[in-house]
């Protein structure tokens, strides 16, 4: 499978690969702050990832997909982002990088840069200024030195909600309109101590992820569906949670929810079937949750493809 089905995250890795080289001139502290802080609400999933981490699991799969991006991946150290998928259209992605992003440098190189332009824009009152690929397809802003933010839809509500967001002082999520606690929790765990190096969430299972995999949802009182990568001795393993709406829909819905684990890992391109004998699927109150699903390196960037995938056959 080539990057076909990646073609708005390689020209994401494009704008990040310029923004790295001239970030390399400059020595910009790393921001103490999570990207989850400045995520906008209402998207059907979200994802997290702890680049510091897993640098070395990050390069691997990078370039497992053809993408070069070892400059940046070097100077970011967490990134969160959020997800909608259209039928038949490419993914539309928002994210939040923290690292050592200059914010003058990576103006500079982008007012430069003739595959850009500048924008400003004045919006509810707001005066937005950020830098968009000539085709409209990435779009790029350093509000704060420390803090980049990137777009392959529409970066402006990123740009609304940049001063009227941010850390809590209790740890949790204070930004207006911004991302539902339950939410916030399953994506702050990563990088913990214990915790993934990566997380996906699908807070709206049914919106459009599982209808491009193929994956039968309906009929199933789903709530939400969560993924996440841990290293193991060997490599990596994945982790589940399907949540149902109650214990009882879970005690019901039980057979049929392991089933659903099982074609769902298929459809992300695991096998359940060959996994090891430490692999569980169980019911745990009102979810169907899934454990130690082993998992290469090849393994995690072919899900990275289908759950990044444009919703067109590359073949």
């Amino acid at each position: 499978m080539s990057v076909h089905r990646l073609r708005s995250l390689v020209r994401l890795a494009a704008t990040l690969a310029a923004a790295a080289t001239v970030a390399a001139c400059a020595t910009v502290p790393s921001v103490p702050e999570r990207p989850e802080d400045y995520l906008p609400s209402g998207y059907p999933a979200y994802f997290a990832a702890d680049i510091a981490g897993g640098r070395e699991v990050v390069l691997s799969v990078l370039t497992a997909l053809d993408v070069d991006l070892a400059g940046v991946v070097e100077r970011t150290d967490r990134i969160a982002g959020a997800v909608d998928y259209f039928p038949g259209e490419p993914v539309r992605m928002v994210a939040v990088a923290v690292g050592r992003f200059p914010r003058g440098g990576v103006s500079t190189t982008f007012a430069l840069d003739r595959s850009f332009r500048r924008v400003v824009r004045t919006v509810e009152g707001s005066r937005l200024v950020y830098y968009e690929e000539r085709n409209g397809a990435v779009q790029l802003s350093v509000p704060a030195s420390g803090r980049l933010y990137l777009a392959t839809g529409s970066i402006e509500e990123l740009l609304l909600g940049a001063d009227r967001s941010g850390p809590a002082d209790d740890g949790g999520s204070s930004h207006s309109g911004g991302i539902d606690p339950a939410l916030y929790a399953e994506l702050t765990q990563v990088g913990a101590a214990g915790g993934p190096i990566l997380a996906f969430v699908l807070h709206d299972p049914g919106a459009g992820l599982l209808g491009r995999l193929g994956v039968p949802a309906q009929g199933l009182p789903l709530g939400q569906i969560v993924l996440s990568v841990r290293p193991t001795a060997d490599a990596l393993a994945l982790d589940g949670r399907v949540d149902l709406r109650s214990e009882r829909d879970a005690v019901l819905f039980g057979r049929l929810g392991r089933l659903f684990v099982t074609l769902f890992v298929r459809a992300l391109g695991l096998d359940m079937a060959g996994a090891r004998q430490e692999s569980t699927v169980a019911v745990e109150g009102p979810a169907v949750v899934f454990r130690n699903i082993p998992m290469t390196l090849d393994e995690l960037a072919e899900v990275v493809r289908r759950i990044a995938g444009d919703g067109t056959d590359p073949r």
